[in-house]
């Protein structure tokens, strides 16, 4: 997972503009680093990129800190990697 981790780490910093030792993985976006919710539809469209996944809108809320981006993520992924039985 930390893998994960340092990589959405990253996007935050540079998304959001910030230096990147202030993004820790419970440092919460809105509330500590200012990142508003159109710097956070930037943040899942290179999610999406970056990790070949489909983030569903609905998943926005979970939007807050490095540790739920990872673990949505790594679930995506999973999901994903099962085969459809439709």
């Amino acid at each position: 997972m930390q893998e994960y981790k340092d990589v959405i780490r990253n996007l935050v910093a540079q998304i959001g503009e910030v230096d990147i030792d202030k993004v820790g993985d419970e440092t919460h976006f809105s509330n500590d680093l200012g990142i508003d919710s159109l710097r956070a539809l930037e943040l899942m469209v290179a999610l999406e990129d970056k990790f070949k996944i489909r983030i569903p809108e609905e998943q926005l809320g979970r939007f807050t800190t490095v540790s739920s981006l990872a673990e949505l993520v790594m679930e995506l992924q999973a999901q994903n990697a099962v085969p459809s039985t439709t």
